[in-house]
């Protein structure tokens, strides 16, 4: 018997409490989903298509980075897989991400 295949995204370990694919204190589930629906359920930076992702492989991202200043208006909120999430850490659009 052959093995199952990888999951198409990674995950990663988060701490207790903090967002984990399944909802966070700062964001309400319909604001999620309307944010969601408002990016056709694609990433952001590489416009993959997360419409059928389990929800650990998709969240969302602040453009401008908390760390930074940004807030959690909808504005500031994008789609993103969990790959490019991780990897763009806490840059600024300016650092060269922002397609």
């Amino acid at each position: 018997m052959t093995p199952p295949p990888p999951p198409k995204f990674p995950t990663r370990t988060r701490a207790p409490g903090s967002h984990n694919g399944m909802g966070s204190k700062w964001i309400t589930k319909k604001r999620r989903h309307a944010i969601y629906t408002r990016d056709g359920f694609r990433c952001f930076w590489c416009k993959a298509d997360l419409s059928d992702a389990l929800p650990r492989h998709r969240g969302l991202d602040h453009l401008w980075p908390r760390k930074r200043g940004g807030s959690h208006e909808d504005h500031n909120l994008v789609t993103s897989c969990t790959p490019c999430n991780s990897v763009r850490s806490n840059w600024k659009p300016s650092q060269g991400w922002l397609r």
